[in-house]
Parts: structure tokens; sequence; C-alpha cells
């Protein structure tokens, strides 16, 4: 609906929104009449668009009333109006016209600057009349410009208030205005809000200002409290306990308490203000409604008339809803009364949605003719295993850096880190850390050929999909022998092992070692090297299958075998070694199971941990092993990867010569090879703890379907 007070406007008008005009209706409408009168019907707007026209009137609360008139409840009324009084060129062009001086009265200031001000409003004007016409006061407020010499024009945003006849605006009863005597900005506000309400205008009732220091005395059953304790500074947070049980029987007895404050939450200039946050919370709690309302007030020491206007459209709101679930809490900003509350905005969800869903899906079947698409893992939710998707890899059109190969990925080791990534346990970059493939591109100079069969290591993940990019030091060349699915389980664990054993706790023949998880991954790899070096090996397993088959596999015997669910281990240990302990630990244990294995260390032992749960908490290491003459190190192979990659080099190499030199040493078993299609169900079996040897995920295993959002093909 477009209207105006003359039809000639019409034709222009269709004009310019001849886009829409179909849509449209035209229709003559004269404010300083009821609309109803008019051929408008009551309250069948939601929303009222008005562009500097409502001031032009003789009784601007009037044209105000129409206006509501035509809005159904809670309706926007959204005004475009001039309010800055400063800006000459309004006043010089129209003032010249006898429309622009209709009105007769502007009770709304007194202050002498504006006595002759004209039509126009200030914004805080507007904010004092509106309420009067049944809106809600300015909900928002949109500038034109921030700097005030170039502002002319504000966006005002208001509401058409519920009526509810069978509640008056205000009690009855007298307002109790609670002041400290000694504060002169309380003395002048309550002055201020006593004159008000005194006028009429405001409020038909009494009004009273109470001095704190006599409230003790005084009945407060029924009564409407506007407390002004902590305009200038914070009361609750060094009161004393007399003091504090009477602001306590103040606010449990009285009918409705507005407690201002300053500079609270959410500017928290003054920290100590929102101690009346939680106190007020706690009376609403105590008295079961939520009649106790605070009210912090921007600057209230040097904007009085302001502040009087804000208190007194906050008690009316209160006031008119006692009865009725409402807001306890208000900030007020600008002259504009804010809820310092997060609330949902549907529209905005839906539109972060749509920009940022999960993307739509094309099917992959591994194996098929053609290029091959670039995709690896990721997820939408953290800790949501069902929400792991293949999507699109952006950057890999995009150069190769120095050093830097590619592979086609043709199997990915799956390790716990994956699964607590994946969690959202720990931060991560990706998934996939090693794996085995194809070199697929090269840099010019490079030691590698595209088509030479590879394993690698990469801190920063991708391996679980197509291509991987990963510099040159994380990579080597593996026996034309070795299957991917093979090799995919060898470089993690066995670069830990080797880095932890040989090159950390140089473990030498003779010497004793703890292994926890020895069923694991890691676990078996540093029982074959162990081994190989000649050690005494104990290892700790975590139910009876898992002993079975590390007795089975390596040959140990049930008195080198320990379970860790509980630290009876730490006992085992010393009896097995007459109470001298272990020359090494690899520990994968936390928390009180990480001390008990620290305290089975021999004179001059190495304790490598490799877990990273008290590292990340920050926890507590007792001292009392180190006058043994032991150390203590940590193991992060991504620390390796991103700061000491020629030393990764190194610990790759060591491994394959390793293989090289001892045929029958192996891969973890049993080797659980899972279909890239069923990810999720094998991050699930890790996630179990009942996992013996490793997981792989095959990316060879021909018709198996896969689901890829945005699918893109590579140029490789």
């Amino acid at each position: 609906m477009y209207t105006d007070i003359s039809p000639g406007f019409f034709e222009k008008a269709k004009e310019r929104f001849n886009n829409v005009a179909s849509h449209m209706r035209f229709q003559k409408l004269d404010l300083e009449f009821d609309p109803c009168s008019q051929g408008f019907a009551e309250a069948s707007y939601d929303v009222i668009v008005a562009g500097n026209v409502l001031h032009a009137t003789t009784d601007l609360i009037q044209t105000l009333q129409y206006v509501k008139k035509l809005l159904r409840p809670g309706g926007k009324l959204i005004m475009g109006e001039t309010t800055n009084l400063d800006n000459v060129r309004d006043g010089l062009v129209f003032g010249l016209l006898p429309g622009w001086w209709l009105r007769e009265e502007q009770w709304w200031s007194n202050n002498e600057e504006y006595q002759d001000q004209g039509p126009l409003l200030t914004e805080e004007q507007w904010a004092r009349v509106l309420p009067e016409a049944g809106f809600s006061g300015l909900d928002m407020v949109f500038r034109d410009h921030e700097q005030q010499p170039h502002h002319r024009v504000s966006i005002l945003v208001s509401s058409a208030a519920d009526e509810h006849v069978e509640n008056p605006l205000f009690p009855q009863e007298p307002i109790k205005i609670l002041i400290n005597p000694r504060s002169g900005t309380q003395n002048a506000l309550a002055k201020g809000l006593q004159k008000i309400i005194a006028n009429g205008i405001e409020l038909a009732v009494f009004s009273e200002i109470i001095e704190f220091d006599t409230a003790s005395d005084i009945d407060y059953r029924d009564s409407t409290i506007i407390s002004l304790l902590e305009l200038d500074s914070s009361l609750l947070s060094k009161i004393g306990e007399s003091n504090f049980e009477t602001v306590k029987r103040i606010c449990l007895d009285s009918r409705l308490v507005l407690w201002l404050n300053s500079d609270a939450s959410p500017g928290a200039g003054d920290p100590e203000a929102d101690v009346a946050i939680g106190f007020g919370r706690t009376i609403c709690s105590e008295r079961g409604d939520q009649n106790f309302i605070n009210l912090s007030l921007e600057c209230s020491t040097q904007r009085l008339h302001q502040c009087a206007d804000a208190t007194l459209r906050v008690l009316r709101n209160a006031s008119s809803s006692l009865d009725r679930v409402h807001e306890s809490e208000y900030s007020e900003k600008d002259g504009v009364i804010q809820i310092p509350r997060v609330v949902p905005m549907a529209y905005l969800n839906d539109i972060i949605v749509t920009r940022s869903r999960r993307p739509d899906e094309q099917t992959y079947v591994v194996g098929d003719d053609g290029p091959k698409p670039c995709f690896n893992l990721t997820i939408e939710t953290p800790g949501l295993l069902d929400t792991l998707y293949y999507a699109e890899q952006a950057n890999y059109h995009e150069e190769l850096k120095e050093n830097e190969v590619e592979i086609e990925v043709q199997a990915t080791s799956l390790n716990f880190k994956d699964v607590m990534i994946a969690l959202g346990q720990i931060p991560g970059k990706g998934f996939g850390f090693d794996g085995s493939g194809v070199i697929s591109r090269t840099r010019p100079g490079s030691k590698f050929s595209v088509g030479d069969r590879v394993m690698y290591c990469t801190s920063a993940g991708g391996g679980f999909g197509t291509f991987v990019q990963c510099s040159e030091f994380q990579t080597e060349k593996i026996p034309a022998t070795m299957p991917f699915d093979v090799a995919a389980a060898i470089p993690a664990v066995y670069c830990t092992a080797v880095y932890s054993l040989d090159h950390i706790a140089r473990l030498k023949q003779g010497e004793s070692i703890l292994i926890h998880a020895g069923a694991g991954g890691v676990g078996q790899a540093a029982i074959q090297l162990a081994k190989i070096r000649g050690a005494k090996v104990f290892v700790t397993v975590g139910n009876e299958s898992k002993r079975q088959l590390l007795k089975e596999t390596y040959g140990l015997t049930d008195s080198q075998i320990f379970y860790s669910r509980n630290n009876t281990f730490a006992e085992d240990i010393r009896n097995a070694t007459d109470g001298r302990g272990v020359d090494v630990v690899l520990n994968s244990l936390a928390g009180e199971l990480l001390q008990e294995t620290w305290d089975c260390i021999a004179p001059f032992g190495r304790f490598v941990d490799i877990g990273k749960a008290d590292i990340i908490a920050n926890n507590v290491l007792p001292m009392g092993p180190f006058d043994r003459n032991v150390t203590f190190s940590a193991v992060d192979l991504v620390v390796v990867h991103e700061q000491a990659k020629p030393l990764m080099k190194t610990i790759m190499q060591d491994v394959l010569r390793l293989f090289e030199k001892h045929p029958h040493v192996h891969e973890p078993k049993p080797l659980h090879v899972f279909a890239p299609s069923r990810i999720e169900e094998a991050m699930r079996y890790l996630q179990g703890g009942k996992n013996t040897g490793k997981v792989v995920v095959d990316f060879t295993l021909s018709s198996d379907e896969l689901k890829v959002g945005n699918l893109n093909t590579c140029l490789a």
C-alpha cells in the first residue's frame, strides 16, 4: 500500500515502482484525520514506513496514534526523520512554507535551545513522544552519518505496544525513589523523576524520595521502588551486612523494583556494576517472578534528562505486564533501550545455513575410467561422526611448493588422533597423516619421479582422499613387493617407535622396557624393535584377547604381559624386576596411571611419553624419580614434521632400513582394511578402544561408491 496526502503524486510513484506496481495499491491518506474514516482497516498492517512526513502535522501525538491504529499489535513503524536540528538546510528551505509551522504545542522539550525548533524532533525527543502514542519508544536507530556535523537523517524503528486494559500503567501506591543523600547525581535524578511524575504528564501517582540511611524503618509491601543507589558507584560490591539486610528486605517485600546502575553490561565500563545483574537474578529466583528489573544507563552522571526518560519508559513497560513474563534486564545506549541478550534470529540462521550448508553430493565410484576427482575427508560438526563427508580440494590446481610432491593416494592409515580430531577433543588441521601411494606430480629437480611407489607422513593431514601433497622429507620409496595397504600401516607407528626407542631412549641390549598398549600399532612396532635391540620386553594390554594376540604373534609369556585398566601393573613391574624398575618406558597412559608408570623407572632410566592428554591439560609431574638420574621426554611427530624435516627424513629411512635388514619385521597385526565409504564405521571401531593391530582405509577397492560434495576433477 502506497499513500500520500494528494493523489497527484501517484503517477510519478507508479513510474518509479513500475517493476512492482502491479503488486501495489495507491490510496490517499491524510493523517490529520482518522484513517478508518478514509477507507483503511484498523490493525491491518505489520509494517508502516513513513519518510519524513509524520512531523508535519498539527498534533503529533494524535498523528502517531492514528498510525498505531493501523498497525497490528507488535507491528513496526519505520520512520525516516531529520533529527539533527543543527542542520540549517531543512529549516531554511521548508521553514518558508506555512505547513512547517502547523504544530501549536511541543511539550517534549524544556530546553531553551529548542524553544523555536519547528516541527523536527531530535532522537531523544522521539524517544519521549512515541511511548505517549502507544509505541514502545525507539527500538533501533540508524544514522546516515555518525559524525554530528554530517549527520542529517535517522531511521527510527518503534513497535506498536500491546494494550492491556485490565492492567493500569502504574500502581496507585506511591513510587518510592531510593537514594544515597550524599550523592549529588542521585539527588538530581530523583528530583527530576519526581518533577515529571508530579506534572501528571507521565504518571498520575504520588512519588517520594527515601534516603537509604532511613530505609530500614519503612514498610515496602505492595510498593514500587526505583533504586538510584548504584547510579554513580557500585553499592553491592562492598556492602555491609546490615545494609545488605535492608536491601534484601526492600527487594523481596516490594511489588516491583527498578534497580538503576551505570556502565554495566554489555559495555561493561565498570565491571563492579555487573554485581547487580547476578543479585537481580537471585532475587527473581527467590521471588518467583521477574519483578526485580535491572537498567544499566550509559554515562548516567552526564545525561540526567535522558536517564529520567529511560527510567520511566522501562517502569511503564514493566508495570503494564506485572502478571506476565517480561524482561528483567535492560541497557540504555544513546537513548535507545536495549535488551542485552542473544536471541534466535531465524532468517539469519537460514542465510548461514544456505551459505555454509553441506555441499550438494555427487557419486564417485572407485576404479571408474576418466580423470580422477580431487577430494578429501572433512567433518561438518566436530563431535558428530555421522557428519563426516568427502569434499572437493579447491587448492589442488595450484603449483607445488618447493620440495613438495603430489601423491595419488592408494591407502591411508587411520590413527586415534584422527578420531580425537573428529570428536572435537583436540585441534587438528585435517585427517589422514600417513599412508602410501604413487607420485603423481613433482617439481623440477625432484629426487622422485612420477610413478614412484612411496609411503608418506604429513602433519597437515589430507590423506583420506585421492591426492595429498607433502614434503619430500616426509616421503620414502617402498619396495615393489610391498602392498599399499601394508605400506600405509607402517609410517606413523614405526617412525614413532624408531624415534622414541633409538633416537630418544637409546635402548640397548640387555635393558628392560615397558610398552603400554602393546597390542596397538605403535605397541607392536615397539615390541618388534625392542626384541631386535635385545631388550627384555614388558607390555600392558586392556583385555584377555589382546594378551593372547601378543603371546601368539610375538612369543611373549604371561610374566611379561600386565593389565593397564588399573594401577596393578606397577606392582607387577617391580616384582618382575626385583624392585629395580625398567630402563625404558614407552608411555601412552594419562593421569594417575602415567604417574604410577613414572614411579616404575629404574636408575638412569628414560621415560618417553607419546600421549598428549596430560600435556594438553598441563598436568603436574612428581619430581621424586628424578633423584634416580632419569629423563622424561615427550615425543610428538607433528613437531618433527614441522620443525625438523631433515630429522623426519632420517627417521623414515631408518624405518625402511629396518625392514630391509630384518625381513621378519611386519606391519601391526591384524590389519583391518576398510573401504573409503565406511570411514565412519572405521572411526567408530577405533573409538571403541577394543581394537588391535592397525586400521587402514584402502582407496583402491574397485566399485566402492563415495558421496562427494562439489565434485570437480583434478588436472593432475
